[in-house]
């Protein structure tokens, strides 16, 4: 079986407002939330990178790995920081109100 990311981040998407009303209590909704919000800003920053053929450090898996974890970790920092997009307070109104 495939794994296919665009039909992975449509599940997602689909399955985020379930998985919100489910959660306990009103930290664990707003942290899954936050956690979206950093799945989307991940996938945003990979899509902003260049796609660079050749050269010294373009090549590889370990190359792919590193820009993977660094957009994971950037993308976390801004999902829970005062700054966000403002994703994951949307997600939370438009779920509850």
């Amino acid at each position: 079986m495939d794994f296919n990311p665009i039909q992975a981040q449509s599940f997602a998407l689909n399955n985020t407002g379930d998985f919100l009303k489910k959660s306990n209590g009103k930290q664990a909704q707003k942290e899954a939330a936050q956690d979206f919000e950093a799945m989307f800003i991940q996938s945003t920053l990979k899509d902003m990178r260049p796609k660079a053929e050749g050269g010294l450090f373009n090549d590889g898996l370990a190359v792919d790995i590193f820009y993977q974890f660094m957009d994971e970790a950037i993308a976390k920092e801004i999902a829970h920081s005062e700054n966000n997009f403002g994703l994951a307070d949307q997600l939370i109104q438009q779920n509850f109100h």
